[in-house]
């Protein structure tokens, strides 16, 4: 509807609505059954274009014949077919294409699509909020008031891209609260922060499209900027964020531009519900840093009464100060039958061949087991074996809750993998993972320190991996999915 009212004044479109019989709830029951008209006549009349008349069957049978769509094979409840003036298909399913691109698509041909497609890689490439919201009719947002505010008066500012839902979800009501009130907090210390509503249908997924009067009864209420309503530029920041197709924006999306567009930050929306305003500027690399923060200071006697007494495989006892000094490789392990019994036996098994093959060296190290639980890993008990590693109950630790230094505070019994740590020789922390990776041969076998490593993990968990803009590796969720096997990423390289 909305491509045709733009079109319409170029006398250069036209739709023409063709009943078609098939098995679907938008196919009519019979060719002259009075149903089938009364439905043909119910769905037309809130239709602005023209129509074969239902009762020409003759001309219906036609075109589902030209078109390929013979009763048993209509799938669908609408074909979009496009035909140019001199008779030629250019299109025989344009919905998608009409919904990504809209009346900017005419006249609908491949080369058309192409060249759009081709200014989307180059502005993912290269991109500036100006590039993303004006357009050659227009340089400015406007306020809740109607005003106009030029978009160069915000170019230095962190600005984040708001894609409003609309639907009243507690997820989406949570994003719109915490938003607000971030807005008015960092507003009051004068902090350089903006944000630009972008109220389009593309990715509201809602049964009835909302329309200009709702747009601003609710646009009303909120404090920042927005695109002006039904603007183009929304269905070209649907695409290039790919926002309608991601799952993770289903309650909002809110994508983070920094001050000329000197980082660019898909994944706002989750940083902000999980780290509130400590997040800001509501980065990964920011949220890596505070996770880093959390620990950088641990050290082993922090976690670990010197009197501890740990336990070798034959079940005698040893001062937890003779192991003092030591380079510790500590894992927290939990019955398999809560985890990733596979993922974790790969581990044990990388981590045996590095201990034994740095034993007597100056490399060499220690294993402590710390047990989750009552019962230890069948699965690792059998991997260990005879191996000279020491074991210990979580209980017996000054910290018995290490879980709020793995994750975001959350519980060791929801992890799926053996989380790690690992200390040098001052007892100083130099590795903390969820996930038991090997990534290099040289302990701490990380190959990256605490924050790189950090944010590999915010990657791996959320699914952030496929957007880095300074880096260029730029591309799709779907290709994302493609790439990378998930169940498999956690281990990266093996050794």
């Amino acid at each position: 509807m909305d491509v045709y009212k733009d079109l319409r004044p170029y006398n250069n479109f036209e739709v023409v609505l063709v009943p078609v019989s098939g098995n679907s709830s938008f196919k009519f029951p019979s060719e002259l059954h009075p149903v089938g008209q009364q439905h043909f006549d119910i769905l037309f009349s809130d239709m602005p274009w023209t129509a074969i008349p239902f009762s020409d069957v003759a001309s219906r049978e036609l075109l589902q014949r030209i078109f390929g769509l013979s009763r048993r094979h209509i799938t669908s409840h609408y074909m979009l077919a496009i035909v140019d003036p001199s008779g030629k298909i250019l299109q025989c399913d344009a919905w998608n294409l009409l919904f990504e691109f809209g009346a900017s698509s005419y006249p609908f041909s491949d080369e058309k699509i192409e060249s759009l497609r081709e200014e989307d890689v180059a502005i993912i490439k290269q991109p500036s909020l100006r590039k993303l919201l004006a357009s050659p009719q227009r340089d400015y947002v406007i306020s809740n008031k109607g005003d106009r505010v030029p978009i160069c008066t915000f170019e230095d500012k962190v600005v984040a891209l708001y894609f409003y839902t609309g639907t009243k979800s507690p997820a989406n009501l949570e994003l719109f609260e915490e938003l607000k009130l971030v807005y008015k907090e960092l507003a009051q210390v004068k902090e350089n922060f903006e944000v630009v509503l972008i109220y389009g249908r593309e990715f509201a997924n809602l049964s009835n499209w909302p329309s200009e009067e709702l747009f601003w009864e609710e646009f009303k209420t909120m404090p920042w900027l927005a695109l002006p309503f039904g603007d183009p530029n929304c269905k070209r920041l649907n695409r290039i964020f790919e926002i309608s197709r991601n799952e993770q924006f289903a309650n909002g999306g809110l994508v983070i531009f920094g001050p000329h567009a000197e980082y660019i930050e898909l994944f706002a929306s989750d940083i902000l519900r999980l780290y509130k305003i400590p997040g800001y500027p509501f980065t990964r690399k920011r949220v890596a840093q505070l996770e880093t923060e959390k620990v950088k200071e641990l050290k082993l006697e922090m976690i670990c009464d010197p009197n501890t007494v740990v336990r070798m495989k034959d079940r005698s006892q040893v001062p937890f100060s003779q192991v003092a000094g030591k380079r510790i490789i500590l894992v927290l392990e939990f019955n398999e039958r809560s985890g990733d019994k596979s993922l974790n036996a790969n581990f044990l098994m990388m981590l045996k061949r590095l201990y034994r093959k740095a034993k007597g060296t100056a490399d060499k190290f220690e294993v402590i087991r710390v047990l989750i639980g009552r019962e230890e890993s069948s699965m690792s008990n059998h991997i260990t074996g005879r191996m000279p590693w020491f074991v210990s109950q979580a209980s017996e630790w000054t910290l018995a809750n290490l879980g709020s230094l793995i994750w975001h505070d959350k519980p060791l019994d929801q992890l799926s993998y053996f989380p790690v740590f690992a200390f040098d020789e001052d007892g100083k922390l130099v590795r903390k993972t969820r996930y038991p990776t090997i990534e290099d041969t040289c302990f701490p076998f990380s190959g990256c320190g605490l924050e790189e490593e950090a944010l590999s993990q915010l990657n791996t968990c959320f699914e952030w991996n496929y957007w880095d803009y300074k880096g260029r590796s730029i591309y799709s969720h779907s290709d994302y999915k493609k790439r990378v096997n998930l169940s498999n990423f956690p281990f990266g390289r093996h050794y």
